[in-house]
């Protein structure tokens, strides 16, 4: 405990405590130089670390929702054309005719409409195509389309992408309509 020396005669402090006083008077009005660029120097590094965790998080979430909207064509391009192929009076498939083109499926409606859907690719995406208007766009590792038709009984379409996010794959089988011109009844043809 330190022990002051007062005149009580005057009521002041002796001239050396008067002078300490002021030294911790005019030290606690202010900050030091020193003490400023260290605060700057902590709210700089604090300010770039937020920046960049923003932006990572932003790049995810940019990343999801492109995904996302892949995945929800790919699934609307899988509805549709299951519908397309299971009501086709007529299906017919060819094979790519260059490296970039894996396949081109013709679907002759019951209406009498005729929708062709191209595949395209390239390294990394996959590109598909209804009669020339692109309806799905997106990253692909491996895709794979066969079309089978056996002849006479039914035509099956195989479907598979690999993607970044998931494997999709889509298997349609139709019955193949009978030849309307013959139609053979307890063996005799009737027309």
């Amino acid at each position: 405990m330190k022990v002051r020396k007062v005149d009580f005669n005057s009521g002041k402090l002796s001239e050396r405590e008067e002078l300490n006083r002021q030294k911790k008077d005019s030290h606690s009005q202010g900050m030091t130089l020193l003490e400023v660029v260290i605060t700057i120097a902590i709210m700089a590094f604090l300010a770039v670390t937020l920046y960049q965790f923003f932006n990572f998080m932003n790049k995810e979430s940019r990343a999801q929702i492109s995904d996302q909207e892949f995945v929800d064509r790919l699934n609307l391009f899988f509805h549709n054309i299951a519908k397309d192929f299971r009501t086709a009076e007529t299906v017919e498939f060819d094979n790519g005719s260059s490296p970039d083109v894996l396949g081109v499926l013709t679907i002759n409606t019951v209406e009498g409409e005729e929708n062709t859907y191209t595949f395209e690719t390239s390294e990394d995406e996959i590109r598909i195509f209804k009669n020339g208007t692109k309806i799905v766009r997106g990253p692909v590792t491996t895709a794979t389309i066969t079309c089978e038709d056996n002849g006479s009984y039914y035509t099956r379409l195989y479907l598979f992408f690999s993607t970044p996010v998931g494997n999709y794959d889509l298997s349609v089988v139709r019955r193949n309509p009978p030849d309307p011109e013959v139609i053979e009844v307890e063996g005799k043809e009737v027309d």
